[in-house]
């Protein structure tokens, strides 16, 4: 297990209390074949962390969280251009890319989940060679899911089978999902 880093954040947080802003530094995250530097201008905290330049190669942070949606914000640097990278949060894996910037600047990565507990991101390999000063994950309203569509019809000359399957899938929205195939000999690759 790794060991927890502290949320940080509201400073009027009670002890006991877990903040809706959750601020991870990266120099106090663990370390795999990285280096903290403090060589760069610009980071905040008592340092950065860099020399990414393995597969495995990453940083990772064990916190706590109330759970909930966040944003996600990666402050990172590429001194020698744009980047793609890794990023893991509790086993769920994206790749994305870091624009170029010379300076320590703060990359949006999106709304994640949090759980009430135990979290662990990770951020690793990719293409390398950037820098991570620290991550900030902020407590956001979850976005307003789409609202169903009308169960009619866009052709008024559809026929009784088309109107059925139409009204069959409006009156299971947001409960099922439906797939097809259209190639026969594909059928038995679909599960």
């Amino acid at each position: 297990m790794l060991p927890a880093a502290p949320p940080t954040g509201l400073s009027a947080t009670p002890p006991g209390v877990l903040s809706t802003t959750i601020e991870l530094e990266a120099e106090n995250g663990v370390l795999t074949g990285i280096d903290i530097s403090t060589l760069a201008s610009g980071f905040k905290g008592s340092g950065y962390v860099t020399g990414f330049d393995e597969a495995n190669d990453a940083l990772s942070w064990n916190f706590k969280s109330a759970g909930g949606v966040h944003r996600l914000l990666i402050r990172y640097r590429t001194p020698s251009g744009m980047k793609g990278f890794a990023a893991d949060l509790n086993g769920s894996a994206s790749s994305l890319m870091f624009p170029a910037n010379m300076e320590f600047t703060s990359l949006d990565a999106g709304l994640v989940e949090l759980v009430a507990g135990s979290n662990t991101l990770v951020i690793r390999g990719g293409w390398n060679h950037y820098e991570i000063d620290s991550v900030n994950l902020t407590k956001e309203s979850p976005p307003t899911p789409p609202s169903p569509g009308p169960a009619i019809p866009v052709d008024p000359a559809a026929n009784q089978a088309a109107r059925t399957l139409l009204s069959t899938i409006a009156a299971s929205y947001g409960k099922l999902t439906y797939s097809g195939q259209q190639e026969a000999g594909d059928l038995a690759t679909i599960q």
